[in-house]
């Protein structure tokens, strides 16, 4: 018996419970977008954030939903509504789309499906929300890894060459001042021979953190190129005030720990140039 036979033979109850046993939110639409049906997991995400299970059950419209978003300003609601009504139109064969919905306990990703309804086209579609969560976090987690710097979680060499690329093309366009800053620690492998390779991790991680508050716009970066070598990119910053910046990251460095020895080897030199 082939697929579709199978599923004639089904009675209506058992269909709506498998529906409703799967954790996928299901829900389906008319070509207006008008709501003729949700299976259990629909409801329970309005419960989950703190919403209404009216105001996404049946009879309420998915696609005003959306518009209203959008005009609130939601950039993503807005490409959802127009990748539906294409749909709709028949311009497209089916409707993907990942989207973060993020949460107060925590961050949170979904994929959003459409596709008429076989036996139904043009005139039922069902759209699912997908719980893809786990699968983006650890996208995210390799991501970080490649860009970032694992002992002191600034930006490694590969992140600061790709902004720093990035940068000086938006200088040549813009005319836009741009300053880079070297810091090295001066006698670094005299003070990790002398304390070990743990304390030369906790200096080099302390120096990285008095950097992290330099790098204040979305386009600056602080980064650890490798050993004891840290850098600096600051956008729309003139020679002039780097330098300063890199006085203030000198005697700040000079000045990290309580130890004796800690004072004592901890040093920092800092050059800006445009």
């Amino acid at each position: 018996m082939d697929k579709d036979g199978a599923w004639r033979k089904l009675p209506d109850e058992a269909l709506l419970a498998m529906v409703d046993s799967l954790e996928d939110q299901i829900t389906l639409v008319d070509e207006a977008g008008n709501i003729v049906f949700v299976n259990d997991s629909w409801l329970c995400f309005a419960d989950d954030n703190g919403g209404e299970r009216a105001a996404v059950g049946i009879g309420r419209n998915y696609f005003d939903a959306c518009a209203r978003a959008a005009e609130g300003g939601d950039r993503l609601a807005a490409q959802v509504l127009d990748g539906m009504r294409s749909l709709v139109a028949g311009r497209t064969a089916d409707f993907t789309f990942e989207y973060p919905c993020h949460a107060p306990d925590g961050e949170r990703w979904f994929v959003i499906r459409m596709r008429p309804v076989r036996g139904h086209v043009g005139s039922l579609f069902v759209i699912s929300h997908i719980d893809v969560t786990r699968r983006k976090l650890a996208e995210l987690r390799v991501e970080r890894l490649a860009y970032e710097d694992v002992l002191t979680g600034l930006a490694n060499r590969r992140r600061f060459d790709e902004a720093l690329r990035t940068e000086w093309r938006r200088r040549e366009r813009a005319a836009l001042p741009l300053s880079v800053i070297a810091l090295d620690i001066d006698h670094f492998k005299s003070y990790n021979d002398a304390f070990g390779h743990f304390e030369g991790d906790r200096c080099l991680q302390a120096v990285g953190g008095s950097l992290r508050p330099c790098a204040r716009r979305a386009s600056d970066v602080a980064a650890r190129l490798g050993g004891e070598e840290f850098w600096l990119l600051l956008c729309d910053t003139t020679a002039e005030q780097a330098a300063r910046v890199a006085e203030q990251v000198r005697r700040t460095v000079a000045q990290l720990g309580g130890a004796a020895r800690w004072r004592s080897s901890v040093r920092a030199m800092a050059y800006a140039v445009k």
